[in-house]
């Protein structure tokens, strides 16, 4: 028996290992956020974390990197290294090219994004753009060290450095007159020495095609063997960061900064059941190509065990919780928490098949991913007059998603192989 318990936890090291590394950091952001709570006022706090929100949109579509990566390891054995030495500096390019678009358009926005978040210290805007900034380029060491299967140490920079980032922010925050625009510089820095120590963690020599990227022969017929299955990629990624956070974008702007900072606080908790199993996705999707179907299955039966319990404990501590760590002044919008978890729990299950039709290079999904995007946007902007209907409107989309990528993955995988 104590052999049997043995083996099982061995064979779990690696997603236990990663789910606990990936939680501490999530522990360590939400103390981040406490503090923040405690520092700043509605109107700093719901827009710091708005402009996070809208970050994360933005880089959504250049996170499926890895998954490229590792796509490509194993379609390309032989010729990886020579895939892999264009491919990185294929991206660093399409990175820059990217960054410079949007920069332009940002900064054309910028006085209208001002009037519509009612504040006006440039300083802020210029620090959050270099934040984003880097935080792009963060993808590219960190989808290296997953595709050189070194998920722990990943994780464990991560974790170190928003360790360091927390507590330079609560020792120092009431030492700082600006405290929002020394939270952003935190970030930066956060980012900063992420880059800094994947690059000196990672086997590949990335310094190779840093150099590389100014030699722009070829450049146009060697990105073509990279954007015809990358782009599917790409479309695919810009969906999650969209589904998971327009309804906090949609609350900025419709409604007070109270109602809109209360919500945020209830929709980061709700959206832990999709957070915590989600961050196995790239580890599951590597171990595709790995492990045999039948330990596969069983890592697919953990998630889904872990999410379960996921929702019945939140369910019953959410308002302590948050009482707890925040104050009763962030339950003005705990109404709407059992149907933000329901709709992520459909969303993280949704995600689960997914992550079986992209190893098996079935993209019919995206039109579905796509559809429910859009029909969340068009139920909010033609229903929207609480906070309550954005949370109604998040669910129905769903519920679209999860029957939509249900009957695609019955007929693309399961129908086929019975055949």
């Amino acid at each position: 028996m104590f052999k049997k318990i043995l083996l099982l936890v061995g064979f779990f090291n690696n997603p236990i290992f990663i789910l606990v590394l990936f939680n501490l950091a999530n522990v360590v952001n939400l103390c981040f956020q406490i503090i923040a709570s405690k520092n700043l006022n509605f109107l700093e706090f719901s827009l710091f974390f708005s402009f996070i929100s809208i970050t994360n949109i933005f880089l959504g579509p250049f996170i499926s990197v890895q998954l490229y990566i590792q796509q490509s390891l194993v379609k390309n054995k032989k010729n990886f290294k020579y895939n892999f030495e264009n491919f990185i500096p294929f991206c660093l390019r399409i990175f820059i090219i990217v960054q410079i678009v949007f920069a332009v358009i940002y900064f054309i926005l910028l006085e209208t994004v001002k009037n519509k978040v009612n504040y006006y210290d440039n300083n802020f805007y210029i620090l959050f753009f270099i934040y984003f900034s880097l935080s792009m380029f963060l993808i590219i060491p960190g989808g290296i060290l997953y595709s050189e299967r070194k998920y722990k140490s990943a994780h464990f920079i991560v974790l170190a450095i928003d360790v360091l980032r927390v507590l330079l922010f609560y020792f120092l925050i009431d030492k700082i007159d600006n405290k929002i625009e020394f939270m952003v510089s935190l970030n930066i820095l956060y980012a900063f020495l992420c880059i800094f120590l994947m690059t000196v963690k990672m086997e590949f020599n990335i310094y190779k095609s840093l150099i590389s990227i100014f030699y722009l022969k070829d450049f146009f017929k060697r990105s073509k063997t990279f954007f015809s299955s990358f782009i599917k990629f790409v479309f695919y990624s810009a969906c999650l960061p969209a589904i998971t956070q327009l309804d906090i974008i949609f609350i900025k702007f419709l409604f007070s900064d109270e109602i809109s900072s209360s919500y945020i606080v209830v929709s980061t908790f709700g959206k832990i059941i999709f957070i915590i199993p989600a961050v196995l996705q790239g580890y599951l999707f590597n171990e595709s190509y790995f492990l045999e179907k039948k330990k596969l299955i069983y890592n697919y039966v953990f998630v889904l065990f872990l999410s379960i319990i996921i929702l019945v404990i939140s369910l019953f501590v959410i308002d302590f919780i948050i009482v707890l760590l925040y104050g009763e002044v962030y339950l003005l919008t705990i109404d709407a928490f059992k149907i933000i978890t329901i709709s992520f729990l459909l969303i993280s299950f949704s995600n689960l098949m997914i992550n079986n039709l992209l190893v098996k290079e079935k993209y019919k999904f995206l039109f579905i991913l796509y559809l429910s995007i859009a029909l969340y946007i068009f139920l909010n902007l033609i229903s929207n007059e609480s906070y309550n209907q954005i949370a109604l409107n998040l669910l129905y989309s769903s519920i679209i998603l999860f029957v939509g990528i249900s009957l695609n993955f019955y007929y693309t995988l399961i129908m086929r192989n019975e055949k």
